[in-house]
């Protein structure tokens, strides 16, 4: 028993699949609105409303979402990093088109990706938190910044 002859590894999808559901949700609270109001006041109201459910629901994600990436491709394959590239386009794509699309792959797909590369390399802890940090304020710029700069000129509109 103690020696093992079954050098294959243990696949486990499990985890990709909730790293898809994960970046699904992630990319759709980013759209998520209400209905117009008949009246000013409660138009303010509903857009107060979405934005608190957008950040509560945002951060978590947006927190927990990459490192789901990485583990499903450090168990499965890396190629599900791809997969998972696509399907954060898709969905932002389906929302809200072509670029919104592109910028909700570029906003999740760089700090995935990073993620699994420094477990890869055995990075510390400090270097996987201070670099992540800075991929995934990258990832946000490209998010929340890049559309305004194609529609407006100006990056930092927002």
């Amino acid at each position: 028993m103690d020696t093992s002859v079954h050098n294959e590894s243990n696949r486990t999808y499990g985890c990709a699949l909730l790293a898809a559901l994960a970046t699904a949700a992630l990319v759709s609270v980013t759209f998520l609105t209400f209905g117009d109001a008949a009246d000013a006041e409660s138009q303010a109201l509903f857009d107060c409303f979405a934005f608190l459910l957008r950040l509560i629901l945002f951060v978590p994600l947006f927190a927990l979402t990459p490192a789901l990436w990485a583990r499903s491709a450090w168990r499965t394959h890396p190629a599900v990093l791809g997969v998972l590239t696509l399907i954060a386009f898709v969905v932002g794509a389906a929302f809200g088109g072509m670029l919104p699309g592109l910028c909700a792959a570029g906003m999740i797909a760089p700090a995935g990706a990073f993620l699994y590369a420094a477990q890869r390399m055995k990075l510390s802890n400090f270097k996987i938190v201070f670099y992540g940090s800075i991929v995934m304020l990258t990832g946000l710029f490209i998010r929340i910044s890049v559309p305004t700069m194609v529609s407006d000129g100006d990056a930092f509109l927002p």
